[in-house]
């Protein structure tokens, strides 16, 4: 292999790398899970995420928003009527998952069924190590089931499709690496060919 092609290669796989391992910046907004604070402690950020659900707008608030491992935290769910702004007052089931890149969530815990509160459920889920996790929650209105997956992340786990980018982009340099050596390989001066008699 040529130096150049060598350098080819290893820039590009680096850069691959390089490009899979950079952290993404946050992005706030309405449906996007993002840090705020609260009346409650205004120096610990909490984090809170809303969506619509049919007519209905779910917003929920968990704290601590900074989740550690094997610590219980507070998750207050409000879903209210768009139109009348009536709170719903029917059950309310919470489901923790861990999150997998491939196959089927696990279950962290037994499904939660959430108590009314004064404006909402609580619920108290509690995340086992350091991850990415999904709460489910789950409620029938309107005739009609519902189910909103909030991504919860514990610790600080990093992204898993870092791993999965890092994979690819290291076979596709192993892949470069073969075809190149194969193609010198072929084109050597003075080999001789073998021919099948």
């Amino acid at each position: 292999m040529s130096p150049a092609a060598l350098r080819h290669v290893v820039g590009l796989s680096s850069g691959l790398l390089l490009l899979a391992s950079t952290p993404a910046g946050a992005f706030h907004g309405v449906g996007i899970p993002h840090y705020s604070y609260d009346a409650r402690d205004p120096h610990t950020p909490v984090l809170t995420y809303g969506v619509d659900a049919g007519p209905y707008e779910v917003t929920t608030t968990a704290y601590p928003g900074i989740l550690r491992p094997r610590e219980r935290c507070s998750l207050h769910v409000s879903i209210r009527d768009r139109e009348t702004r009536a709170a719903f007052h029917g059950a309310v089931r919470l489901t923790v998952t861990e999150d997998g890149i491939i196959g089927t969530d696990s279950a962290v815990q037994d499904p939660i069924v959430g108590q009314p509160e004064e404006d909402g459920y609580g619920f108290e889920p509690w995340f086992p190590s350091e991850g990415n996790y999904v709460a489910r929650i789950e409620f029938e209105a309107k005739a009609a089931q519902w189910r909103i997956d909030l991504p919860m992340v514990v610790g600080e786990p990093g992204s898993p499709w870092a791993v999965v980018v890092a994979t690819v982009a290291g076979m596709a340099a192993v892949l470069v690496v073969v075809t190149v050596a194969r193609t010198r390989f072929r084109r050597a001066p003075g080999r001789k060919a073998v021919t099948a008699s």
